[in-house]
């Protein structure tokens, strides 16, 4: 500084740290503060070495000074935004990326970072109009496209967000976040080969990458490579040991290989997995839960316990079974807070003191015990070999076994209820679920009456099909139906289990990849004595499915 003026310096600190000479870029800033301690510049540069050398909570103090400066200057608010969010920091990543667009600073980058934010804040609607956005300005920003696949594969939107993926890749093949990132859309769309391909990549460009290594887990244990996948898991696991979703994930695999003593206290992960796997507001009841003692199963004396529903329709209705063992665990009062759908369907099994819909208060102050329904495997030691598998287990109230047995009196037996989709809320619906027009051969066929048991949009109005689903305004009119069916012959979907808990005979269509609770290589289940199961040959194929279907009915 003796012999160089302060624009001197900063363009010598400013030529050093372009050259990612950083510490004698800042050697050069500490000196220029010395002689002049209020120059912004020096400041928010010495801020940006802070930050690429590690230091976040350094960089963002030096770059606020900036900005104490120099309030509108609308570069210091845009880097710190970066620093934020390199620092995982959404909120204050939104703050200042939301500061540097009022003072002017719209370049895509910084739409580029509020969109990354907002989307950290489960804000996808605004997170995915600032990645377009950021986009629109330039169309080759790689990591705008990869912000956006995530947006939309968080939606549901899985095609959409592959594409986008596939735009990352396209403009920046090195990017090894973005081809881990469309293996695992693949995987979703039903493409593990090429879910594969992509995790490769990914790997052979950073094998540091952790989301790589567990996105080809799956994709292994979805082609039947268990000792692939495990492998694959165990190296995510080296890169993160406390990595839920990794953990998670691992415990799928051992259900789906039957291990239920590793892949139940796994399964306790559902609810810190990155990827929210626990549906309908269950992570958001746990919090309210999580002052109330977990219930240890038999032994573990309750004033009162609550049981509460969590994930999908089917995953509740396969629980259920543990509530009479329940009953019997506990001398107190026993409280189911379920589904409204489910209400009048757990009413009829007479089992619990009191049944609460979701949509009302809990009973504060009646329990001092609760546990998710879902977790009662692990409560009461479940094992292959004890799996409480009797049926029925659900019941139908008599009256309205007559009322239906009434209506369908004219329908030649055998009769056989059909459902073809699950729910679209739920990210593997789209490998689970068929059109309706699948079931043609077996309609036109004509070796049954074939009924209707499908709700909502997927419904349809071939005439080849009996279909009495808008009377049924809830689960017990669905279930009394099934009663006087002589098979149903479902997807993967609620309906499956519904009829395996009423003992009815029931023929379940399975993607080719399966799913933990029905294995892989068998053709009957643990958890139904009255199931059959045909699975996919191959990834998408349900023609074949159908054509099994119908010669094994025909038979």
């Amino acid at each position: 500084m003796t012999e160089l003026s302060i624009p001197q310096a900063m363009r010598l600190a400013v030529a050093l740290h372009n050259d990612g000479r950083l510490d004698e870029a800042s050697a050069l800033y500490r000196e220029v503060l010395r002689a002049s301690p209020g120059h912004a510049d020096a400041l928010h540069l010495l801020g940006l070495a802070h930050h690429q050398h590690g230091n976040h909570d350094g960089a963002v103090a030096l770059i606020e000074q900036a900005l104490a400066l120099d309030r509108g200057n609308g570069l210091y608010w845009a880097n710190l935004g970066h620093v934020h969010r390199q620092a995982g920091r959404p909120h204050d990543a939104r703050r200042c990326y939301g500061e540097a667009l009022d003072a002017g600073a719209g370049a895509a980058a910084v739409r580029n970072g509020l969109g990354w934010a907002l989307a950290e804040l489960e804000r996808h609607e605004e997170a995915e109009a600032q990645l377009r956005a950021a986009l629109a300005l330039d169309p080759a920003l790689a990591e705008a496209h990869n912000n956006l696949g995530n947006v939309l594969l968080a939606q549901g939107r899985l095609a959409q967000a592959a594409g986008c993926y596939r735009s990352a890749v396209g403009i920046d093949p090195a990017f090894a976040v973005a081809h881990a990132n469309l293996g695992n859309a693949l995987r979703e769309l039903g493409d593990p080969g090429g879910a594969i391909e992509h995790c490769r990549r990914a790997l052979a460009l950073d094998a540091g990458l952790h989301s790589a290594h567990n996105n080809l887990g799956s994709a292994l244990a979805d082609l039947g490579e268990p000792e692939a996948a495990e492998r694959s898991y165990r190296a995510a696991l080296a890169l993160r040991p406390n990595d839920a979703a990794t953990r998670f994930n691992q415990g799928l695999l051992s259900l789906m290989q039957g291990d239920y003593a590793a892949g139940w206290p796994a399964y306790e992960l559902r609810f810190a997995a990155a990827d929210a796997r626990a549906a309908g507001g269950a992570q958001a009841l746990a919090a309210q839960l999580a002052g109330v003692a977990r219930w240890g199963g038999p032994g573990d004396e309750a004033h009162g316990l609550v049981l509460w529903t969590e994930q999908g329709l089917g995953d509740n209705r396969m629980m259920l079974r543990y509530l009479a063992l329940a009953r019997q665990s506990i001398a107190q009062e026993l409280i189911v807070y379920c589904r409204p759908e489910l209400s009048r369907l757990i009413q009829a099994m007479g089992v619990a003191d009191r049944v609460i819909p979701s949509d009302q208060p809990l009973p504060w102050g009646r329990f001092d015990r609760h546990s998710p329904l879902m977790s009662l495997p692990l409560v009461f030691g479940t094992r292959l070999e004890n799996i409480p598998a009797t049926v029925p287990y659900l019941t139908v109230p008599e009256d309205m076994r007559r009322a239906w047995a009434k209506r369908v009196a004219a329908l030649p037996r055998p009769r056989v209820g059909l459902a073809w989709a699950g729910g679209r809320a739920l990210r593997p619906d789209a490998l689970r679920s068929m059109a309706c027009e699948r079931f043609e051969p077996l309609l036109r066929a004509g070796t049954a009456s074939f009924v209707s048991l499908q709700q909502g949009q997927a419904s349809s109005a071939s005439p080849l099909l009996h279909d009495w689903m808008q009377d049924c305004r809830d689960l017990l009119d669905t279930a009394a139906l099934i009663s006087q069916l002589d098979l149903v012959v479902s997807v993967d979907t609620a309906v499956a289990h519904l009829a395996g808990a009423l003992a009815t005979p029931v023929w379940l269509l399975n993607r080719h990849s399966s799913e933990w609770r029905w294995m892989r290589e068998r053709e009957d289940s643990p958890w139904y004595p009255v199931m059959r199961i045909f699975r996919q040959s191959r990834p998408g194929d349900w023609d074949e499915v159908i054509a099994r279907v119908a010669q094994a009915l025909s038979s």
